[in-house]
């Protein structure tokens, strides 16, 4: 039983490393979000606090009894300096901006440092707006490649005041710019670029034409877009216009159609696989009946009995030890026990583990090697191998815990 246990850990072993690998990143950033969050609450507390602190002296100051000297700033310079109220409130606001200058650094450090590439997102849109073109390119290139909603109306504005700089041969062209703008808005981004057929501006009106047909991939895209189309394609004055956009509505509206069947069987194909999933988990042979009737019709019956009586729920591997160290131990009943554990791997099919299933052939490998049937046994091998090769590496590097001999006691 403990064997098993540790084989278990062996089989799972990679898995739940990832596991741990990926919590203690998601843990990590988890704690880094609430230190910027913990920043950021700091400062604000500071700023509120220095404010209070400068209504606090200005107070101070202005119902001072010695306020009539305010007449002379020498005077007054004296007065504010050997006032304890107000030295002490000047000394505190002080230690505040000091300390929030340290904070915003360590908040920006932090930031900077996230792996999260929306932490680049502020830094982006400010420089969206810089003088220099080589740094708004730059920007553009990011808010593209992070393809934030939030970044849909900035780049809409971008792209209608600067279009000659945003399309220009060593930025995105117009097309990869309706394409782009789609996938960052959703269903108003694809309205929004199907509202440029109608635009002025060269170019943009076919842009539109021949984008829309591929770009829009899903119905909530083409709902978005067909409004606007259907505008265009009843009052545009151009009847070149009008025909080119009712030709894209019926296209549109066919792709639409496709994508919802598409939908639809999918939904049903999945519906159709957790019923049989259901239907097969029902179905299933319990694998107490197919121990207890294996074991019963090779003539195991003490065997059964114990494992009727242990109380334990039995399982694939736990009867293989038994019926193995039967086997080890009453030589009249080796047949039997070699043909009883052939018996359960036919009827588990599709009930048992596959490490489980692994040492079956194992142990079934291994009392046809001590029976002298070494083809037989060498055929299970290569099976257990082909199932699950990393089982069957551990049970032969611990071949002296599970040899037949073994459970001679």
């Amino acid at each position: 039983m403990d064997t098993i246990t540790i084989q278990q850990v062996v089989s799972w072993g990679i898995p739940i490393i990832i596991g741990i690998v990926g919590a203690t990143f998601a843990i990590t950033k988890y704690i880094s979000s609430n230190a910027l969050r913990a920043l950021q609450d700091r400062l604000k507390l500071n700023e509120d606090r220095i404010k209070e602190y400068e209504v606090r002296l200005s107070e101070s100051q202005r119902y001072s009894p010695d306020s009539v000297l305010k007449k002379s700033p020498v005077l007054e310079m004296k007065r504010q300096l050997d006032d304890a109220e107000t030295s002490e409130l000047a000394s505190k606001i002080d230690a505040l901006e000091t300390e929030r200058d340290h904070l915003l650094s360590e908040l920006s450090n932090r930031v900077t440092a996230s792996l999260d590439p929306r932490s680049e997102f502020s830094n982006l849109l400010s420089q969206l707006k810089s003088t220099d073109a080589e740094t708004r390119k730059k920007a553009v290139q990011g808010l593209l490649a992070l393809k934030d909603p939030l970044s849909f109306i900035p780049l809409v504005n971008y792209l209608e005041n600067n279009t000659d700089e945003a399309t220009k041969a060593s930025n995105a062209y117009l097309g990869e710019w309706f394409r782009a703008l789609i996938q960052i808005g959703g269903p108003k981004g694809a309205e929004y670029v199907a509202s440029q057929i109608e635009s002025p501006r060269e170019g943009w009106s076919e842009a539109v034409f021949s984008n829309l047909q591929y770009a829009l991939s899903t119905p909530e895209l083409i709902d978005g877009a067909i409004p606007a189309i259907e505008r265009c394609a009843l009052s545009h004055a151009s009847t070149s216009v009008r025909t080119q956009a009712k030709v894209l509505i019926q296209h549109l509206q066919s792709k639409r159609e496709e994508y919802v069947e598409k939908a639809n069987a999918q939904k049903e194909h999945e519906k159709w696989m957790e019923e049989q999933e259901k239907k097969h988990e029902q179905e299933k042979i319990p694998s107490d009946f197919i121990i207890i009737s294996a074991l019963k019709d090779n003539d195991l019956n003490q065997l059964a009995y114990n494992i009727i009586h242990s109380g334990q729920d039995p399982k694939f591997w736990r009867s293989g030890l038994i019926i193995a160290e039967e086997y080890a131990c009453n030589e009249s009943n080796q047949k039997n026990c070699i043909q009883a554990i052939k018996q359960i791997l036919e009827n588990a099919i599709g009930a048992i583990a596959k490490p489980s299933h692994c040492f079956l052939l194992y142990l079934l490998s291994e009392m046809e090697t001590s029976s002298g049937d070494s083809q037989s046994a060498k055929a299970h091998l290569e099976e257990a191998h082909e199932l699950m090769p990393e089982m069957l590496k551990f049970l032969n590097e611990n071949e002296k815990a599970f040899h037949i001999k073994t459970f001679i006691s």
